[in-house]
């Protein structure tokens, strides 16, 4: 049985490798390493966040490829799961928000 979540991304951070409007999928039951190259979904606040990471103490320093890294304290962030699929969405310009 799978437990996978679907969201489909807004904006160009993690381009080239995760385009704008493309579909993630993500295993909630899988936490992505924090080597910088695992990809995961994110909770900060109250939006989503498609980055790779690493820790630096209590922080997490979220990589994104093609926007600056950010700082945050670990403790604001929640880890959402690993993104293990990552497919092209064929209804671009029928957009969503993902809201919590």
């Amino acid at each position: 049985m799978s437990n996978l979540i679907a969201f489909e991304v807004e904006g160009n951070a993690m381009e080239p490798i995760i385009q704008e409007g493309n579909v993630v999928c993500v295993d909630p039951n899988q936490i992505p390493v924090a080597n910088g190259k695992d990809i995961g979904v994110f909770i900060i606040g109250d939006s989503l966040h498609v980055a790779k990471y690493t820790s630096y103490g209590a922080r997490f320093i979220m990589i994104h490829e093609n926007a600056p890294h950010s700082v945050v304290s670990a403790a604001s962030v929640e880890i959402l799961g690993k993104v293990v699929r990552n497919e092209e969405n064929h209804s671009a310009g029928n957009t969503m928000a993902i809201a919590l």
